[in-house]
């Protein structure tokens, strides 16, 4: 897989470094989240750090 050429931009990858980080650090709300570990696989909250995690992955291996 090839990096963006805009990525190349240290402002540009800067502010999605930052987008990702503030991703995670944004606490999960315990209302409506789903009490079997099974179904919170699904539950947009935890998808999103899921896929924030497995970009920055991506960007840095």
């Amino acid at each position: 897989m090839e990096i963006p050429k805009q990525l190349f931009d240290p402002n540009i990858f800067n502010a999605w470094m930052l987008l990702f980080l503030n991703i995670l650090e944004r606490p999960v709300p315990l209302e409506g989240q789903p009490t079997d570990p099974e179904q919170r696989k699904s539950w947009g909250w935890w998808k999103v750090k899921k896929w924030a995690v497995h970009i920055m992955n991506r960007l840095y291996t």
